[in-house]
């Protein structure tokens, strides 16, 4: 170590520093801090025994060189307020009125705009929710031109490949199915695996697993068009309990049990025994007729 230099800890910042003769301080910040601090005590002290410690310590700032410069420098700046609307604004996260600075400005500080791009996701559709019903009229005229636009054909329209391709590709229209059931096994809290849809896609059945008659895609919903039918309903959309039915089959099935359909089974036979019997004693009558 060299003579005069030991290591001390600074009276500000209490950082280690090498010290050099008298040194106290680690560096200029911390010994300009430690004057103004010390000035403002001093001017405060004088403030108290002296009222007009301001008013004489102005007027002697104002007669010396330094003081005139700053005086013309800030007589020659020209003062531009900036322009304000005279109608005031309403801010739409807390909805108090304020003065724009520009036309754009929605918010009337930086604490609602922050406040708007932090919220929770409930907040967010109910807010979405507000807006569309107030400007239902708006959303319907931009709707109306849109179909309109596709109609002229100056868009092209995207619903006409999806439609043709749920006509003629058994794998696009499983798998639509599928995507379909996952929204409703959401809203019934029923499991749904994702890759029901993989697997309709890669092995699309063209036949109903329970009548076995031919499906058919070309249309809408009728009685031969596919659809799927869950073995168990309260299972959900799984791989293993997901079966491609027609609609008729699936209508019939709907949600019983297999309890259920056998006392319907029993029920229709039963209720329509007599009429079996009136139909086979006038198919005998027929036959002793012909003889």
């Amino acid at each position: 170590m060299q003579a005069g230099k030991r290591i001390r800890l600074c009276r500000e910042c209490g950082q280690p520093f090498t010290r050099v003769k008298s040194q106290k301080y680690c560096g200029p910040i911390c010994r300009e801090t430690v004057n103004l601090r010390l000035q403002k005590l001093w001017r405060e002290k004088k403030r108290e025994s002296d009222p007009d410690y301001d008013r004489r310590r102005w007027q002697k700032f104002s007669k010396s060189e330094r003081g005139q410069e700053i005086i013309k420098k800030r007589d020659s700046i020209k003062r531009v307020r900036p322009r304000r609307r005279a109608t005031p604004s309403v801010c739409i996260q807390c909805g108090s009125s304020f003065f724009p600075f520009h036309r754009t400005q929605k918010f009337c500080s930086h604490k609602c705009y922050g406040i708007s791009r932090f919220v929770t996701p409930e907040h967010r559709a109910q807010k979405s929710r507000e807006w569309n019903v107030k400007n239902r009229e708006r959303i319907l005229q931009r709707g109306a031109e849109y179909r309109q636009r596709i109609r002229d054909g100056r868009i092209p329209n995207p619903a006409v490949g999806w439609k043709e391709r749920m006509k003629t590709d058994w794998g696009y229209r499983l798998g639509r199915m599928a995507s379909r059931a996952g929204g409703r096994a959401i809203k019934a809290g029923v499991p749904f695996e994702p890759r029901l849809k993989e697997v309709l896609r890669a092995n699309p059945p063209t036949s109903c697993t329970c009548c076995g008659i031919k499906l058919d895609i070309n249309g809408g919903l009728h009685p031969d068009s596919p659809t799927l039918d869950r073995l168990i309903p309260h299972l959900g959309y799984t791989v293993d309990n997901t079966r491609v039915v027609c609609a008729r089959c699936n209508f019939v099935k709907c949600n019983a049990s297999v309890e259920e359909l056998e006392r319907i089974a029993a029920y229709i036979y039963r209720e329509t025994s007599v009429q079996r019997e009136i139909d086979s004693a006038k198919e005998v009558n027929d036959e002793l007729r012909i003889m």
